[in-house]
C-alpha cells in the first residue's frame, strides 16, 4: 500500500507509518515492511526534494524503474557559503567543532528555508544552498524569479547579519555551551 504512495510522492513523510509499524507484532511481513520504510526514509533524505521529481518520474504505477527517462533542465540560483578560517577553528576547537559547524547550520539553512530555498549539501566548512527557479510561462517568469532573486539575496544576508551579530568565536561557542547546558 505505502510503495504505491511512495511512487505517486517520493517525499511522503514516512514518521507515522513507522511508529505505528512498530506498534505490531514482529511478523517477517512486518519487518519487511519496516524495512522498506528505513530504506525509503534514507532515499528521501539522501535525494532530498530536488531528487524526488526524478524517482517520481522514474517509477511507474506498477512499482517498477525505468531508470531511461529523460530528465530535465532546471535553472536555479546557488549560493555557496564557506567557513573562513576553519583549519584554525578545527584546531582550536578540538572535539567542539561539530557544535560549532551545527550551530552556523542552524542559522544557515533556518535563513535559506525562510527565503524559499533549500540547503543542499555541507562538506564540513562549506554549504551548497540551492533556490529553484519558477519554469512558468515567460510573461510571469520575469516577476517571479526577481522576487527569487531578491529572496535568496535577502536570505544569504540574513545568515551573514545573524552571524555578525553573534561577534567572536568564542561569543559563539558560549552561546553553543548554554544551550547545551540546558
Amino acid at each position: 500500500m505505502f510503495i504505491l504512495q511512495l511512487s505517486e510522492n517520493p517525499l511522503l513523510h514516512l514518521e507515522k507509518m513507522k511508529n505505528r509499524d512498530e506498534s505490531f507484532e514482529s511478523s517477517e511481513t512486518d519487518l519487511l515492511e519496516q524495512t522498506i520504510i528505513k530504506m525509503a526514509f534514507l532515499l528521501q533524505v539522501g535525494f532530498g526534494i530536488a531528487g524526488a521529481e526524478i524517482i517520481a518520474k522514474s517509477l511507474s504505477a506498477d512499482g517498477e524503474v525505468d531508470p531511461m527517462v529523460p530528465g530535465s533542465r532546471v535553472h536555479a540560483i546557488f549560493g555557496f557559503c564557506d567557513i573562513r578560517n576553519f583549519t584554525i577553528a578545527t584546531e582550536y576547537l578540538q572535539q567542539d567543532v561539530m557544535l560549532f559547524v551545527n550551530k552556523l547550520a542552524h542559522i544557515t539553512h533556518k535563513h535559506v528555508l525562510e527565503s524559499g530555498g533549500a540547503p543542499n549539501k555541507n562538506i564540513g566548512d562549506a554549504f551548497l544552498l540551492v533556490w529553484k527557479l519558477s519554469s512558468t510561462k515567460e510573461g510571469q517568469r520575469g516577476k517571479l524569479q526577481k522576487q527569487r532573486f531578491d529572496s535568496a539575496l535577502c536570505g544569504l544576508q540574513s545568515v551573514i547579519t545573524e552571524i555578525k551579530e553573534i561577534g567572536s568565536l568564542a561569543d559563539l561557542m558560549q552561546q553553543v555551551r548554554l544551550v547545551i547546558k540546558i
